[in-house]
């Protein structure tokens, strides 16, 4: 499932320009960062306000892509974890025209500033290449 519009203009600078000046890496290469930090524990309202019943967050992955660069391993066919659990990626940067589609054995999901896309954990899924110097930037998260 993707919900479109989820966060727009003045939220998205806001999250963005904290989560960078806590992960500056994020603007110049290839990131997944998986992290505890306690002070983006407000992000998973985010989530939660649009989703009932996603349980506890397992995990909160910071992600960037930049220009296709090709050690990304969400490029290979995987899945997120265990039945039961939920993955759920936010999009917050990145050239909506630039491909990084989302896709799933059945459908595929256009990348959207803003967007934010839900599946089962245990579904096998893949991104498609990005290839844009503006890097990609998303928060995705995995509930119990």
């Amino acid at each position: 499932m993707i919900i479109h519009d989820i966060i727009t203009g003045d939220d998205v600078k806001i999250i963005m320009d904290m989560i960078v000046e806590k992960y500056p890496r994020l603007l110049n290469s290839n990131n997944h960062i998986e992290t505890n930090d306690e002070s983006l524990n407000f992000i998973t309202m985010i989530p939660k306000t649009y989703i009932q019943n996603l349980g506890e967050p397992l995990c909160l992955v910071l992600l960037s892509t930049i220009n296709g660069q090709s050690d990304y391993a969400g490029r290979e066919w995987h899945v997120d974890g265990d039945k039961g659990e939920t993955s759920v990626i936010l999009y917050l940067s990145g050239d909506n025209t630039c491909g990084g589609e989302f896709l799933t054995e059945e459908v595929t999901y256009k990348f959207q500033v803003g967007s934010m896309i839900v599946i089962p954990s245990d579904k096998l899924h893949k991104v498609q290449p990005y290839n844009s110097s503006i890097p990609r930037i998303a928060i995705k998260w995995k509930f119990k």
